[in-house]
């Protein structure tokens, strides 16, 4: 009689939480844009983003819209 593949992958007991180490949000951001087929974005704040350097953290932010077209919220 064969038996039925195991319905779990085989338990790994690591000292870290997966994915518990701390990154800076632009990391993160960019790692997400990437794996969603868009740009490698090695340097935060230049080129097109560069725009967001002057970003006031108390105001209302940016809208970063389809095809990378950033404009203002008000």
């Amino acid at each position: 009689r064969e038996e039925a593949p195991p319905l779990h992958p085989p338990r790994v007991h690591r000292r870290e939480i997966p994915g518990g180490l701390e990154r800076d949000a632009w990391e993160v951001m960019a790692q997400l844009i990437e794996r969603l087929g868009g740009e490698r974005i090695d340097q935060p704040l230049f080129g097109r983003w560069s725009v967001l350097k002057d970003l006031d953290p108390e105001g209302g932010g940016l809208r970063i819209l389809p095809g990378g077209e950033i404009e203002a919220r008000g």
